[in-house]
């Protein structure tokens, strides 16, 4: 049976080094809806630049990312391990740049600094230092949260997305349609599935 709702999406932003982590994201947001979507009118979607992002040329990369994905997004989530990202021209990173999208627009961020352990061998100091700078100017501006797993993570950001949906959703229930709106739609519908 069909049913009216919203659709909220989250951008999944890292740098190149967190692979499960882009992995275990989506997941997370897979089991929100499979355990809220018959209970509340509401649909979660993760967005990644590899999947939503399509071939486009006259601009900055991440401006056409800023432009194809970051700008309709609701929500960001971030992770970082042992990278903050390539320069973009604008900022520091493409993540980073992502992060200063959604902060001025006031949308929620969500972000999440690994401390699992690396093979000293494989870090880039140059990116370590880089990304050890960004996180203490960003312990001066909020609050970030640590993981030392895959699970950990997974529990951390399954908690904190709940939080922030609730708070979504208690100000976009108004969103709805209105009875007399889903009554109109209801008929439509009907009309539609006599046609087939």
């Amino acid at each position: 049976m069909s049913q009216i709702g919203l659709i909220y999406r989250i951008l999944v932003a890292s740098p190149s080094d967190c692979i499960q982590e882009r992995k275990a994201i989506p997941e997370v947001i897979y089991s929100w809806n499979a355990m809220n979507s018959f209970l509340r009118p509401a649909i979660l979607e993760p967005v990644l630049w590899e999947t939503h992002a399509i071939p486009e040329l006259g601009d900055r990369p991440q401006a056409i990312i800023n432009k194809q994905l970051v700008e309709k997004c609701d929500i960001l989530v971030g992770t970082f391990w042992t990278r903050l990202g390539t320069h973009t021209g604008e900022a520091k990173s493409g993540t980073v740049e992502e992060i200063e999208e959604f902060r001025k627009a006031g949308k929620p961020v969500l972000l999440y600094f690994s401390s699992v352990p690396v093979v000293p061998e494989s870090i880039d100091r140059k990116q370590y230092k880089a990304l050890s700078n960004y996180k203490k100017q960003l312990e001066k501006e909020g609050i970030i949260f640590k993981y030392d797993s895959m699970a950990n993570l997974r529990e951390q950001f399954q908690m904190h997305l709940s939080v922030t949906m609730a708070s979504f959703f208690s100000k976009d229930i108004e969103k709805l349609p209105t009875n007399s709106h889903k009554k109109v739609i209801d008929k439509v519908t009907q009309k539609a599935r006599k046609r087939h």
